[in-house]
């Protein structure tokens, strides 16, 4: 049994079945953890969503972190659903016609699919239930690798002396401004951030992470190459850019995993 981490899928949903068939077909107790980013720019965004809804749980075969498109989502959603309610107060209509666009196509996407209130609601409640973090040892031969995964990267403060992962860092306090500052602060930074330099105060620790597609010019001056994984100095950069490959036309644009026990990789595209 392997432990799979998943790149950005942005709305493909047919290659991320093609990948997981793949994988599944050599290795049928494999474990998954996608990185985030399973919605938007893609044109599959439901599919992907509601797959993940019925098959994601937070330890099971299919585990997800929360990306920043994910995140965008909670408060748009909430926008909505509190201007519904404020309408019914008021004793008007208010509907998804009327609500503003968020930065993609979400909307359009909710309304092709004809989703209710409801439906918008359990959305947001899945969004609010992803971690933002995943903090593994995993077998690799006869030692233990110690992996962080995220989104988008980590700080050097969000780090225990052991390398393990500050869980206060990004848990909520209510009674605590200044923890709650920080909290929103490592938030931003683990869904936003983009590192193109690596880890280097890292010692046994890899930190795998998407969010800054191996196809920019960002990535590949420093050199990565397009439309693979990038390691970079205890970082693992897993987000080949698969969406860009239709909508842009990026042939090496792909979808990859990483097996962590022997760090082998898969893509959709060979």
């Amino acid at each position: 049994m392997g432990t799979y981490i998943v790149g950005d899928i942005h709305g493909c949903f047919e290659e991320w079945i093609t990948l997981k068939n793949r994988v599944e077909d050599k290795d049928s107790k494999a474990v998954f953890i996608l990185v985030g980013d399973i919605i938007d720019r893609g044109r599959q965004t439901i599919p992907m969503l509601e797959w993940a809804m019925k098959n994601i749980t937070p330890a099971g075969k299919y585990q997800m972190i929360i990306g920043n498109h994910e995140f965008e989502k909670i408060d748009w959603i909430k926008s909505y659903l509190k201007q519904v309610d404020q309408s019914q107060t008021e004793g008007r209509h208010f509907d998804l016609e009327q609500m503003v666009d968020d930065n993609y196509e979400f909307r359009f996407n909710c309304l092709q699919a004809n989703l209710s209130n409801e439906e918008l609601s359990e959305i947001m409640h899945f969004f609010e239930g992803l971690p933002y973090y995943k903090d593994l040892k995993v077998y690799a031969g006869k030692r233990r690798q110690h992996y962080i995964i995220v989104h988008s990267g980590i700080h050097k403060t969000m780090i225990n002396k052991d390398e393990s992962f500050k869980k206060k860092s990004i848990l909520n306090s209510h009674n605590d401004v200044w923890m709650s500052f920080i909290t929103e602060v490592n938030k931003e930074y683990i869904l936003w951030n983009r590192n193109y330099k690596g880890n280097s105060w890292l010692k046994n620790t890899i930190v795998i992470h998407g969010h800054t597609p191996t196809i920019s010019k960002q990535c590949t001056s420093r050199g990565a190459i397009s439309g693979k994984i990038w390691y970079n100095c205890c970082d693992i950069n897993i987000d080949c850019g698969l969406v860009y490959r239709r909508n842009t036309n990026y042939k090496e644009a792909n979808l990859a995993a990483i097996r962590l026990e022997d760090l082998e990789e898969f893509y959709v595209y060979t």
